[in-house]
């Protein structure tokens, strides 16, 4: 048996959350938890409110561009304040800019992605997923 996913998803979009969600539910393992937030410092407030939810391993699906705090500051946050390691970051962007993707590659994102593989192969993108997840 696999072990559940948990997710902590942080987009700002309805839109590409919706899609993010529909992806979520073809993926053939147990989801434990999806909490969906709009901005970074949602993110970190989730994460700091809720401790012993956070001693299990997250998969955290994190846009770039966010309002009040993007997903860089989140990462940077994140990262100073030690959370980093236990968490799997998947970065899902519209950017393909090179100064994001060595941002995400200095942060020890586990994935860059843009977010043209939700529409353009988005088993590959669920397969890789849950290899984090399951890994």
């Amino acid at each position: 048996m696999r072990k559940p996913l948990n997710i902590l998803m942080l987009e700002d979009d309805d839109v590409d959350a919706r899609q993010l969600c529909r992806a979520l539910n073809v993926l053939p393992a147990q989801i434990y938890d999806i909490i969906r937030l709009k901005n970074g410092q949602e993110g970190l407030d989730w994460l700091d409110k809720h401790p012993e939810e956070t001693k299990r391993p997250w998969i955290i699906l994190l846009d770039l561009k966010m309002p009040l705090m993007g997903g860089r500051e989140f990462l940077q946050r994140l990262r100073e304040n030690n959370m980093h390691d236990k968490h799997f970051i998947v970065v899902l962007s519209t950017s393909d800019h090179p100064d994001d993707k060595h941002f995400a590659t200095q942060m020890r994102v586990d994935a860059y992605y843009n977010k043209s593989i939700l529409q353009e192969n988005p088993a590959r993108f669920m397969q890789d997923v849950l290899k984090l997840g399951t890994a």
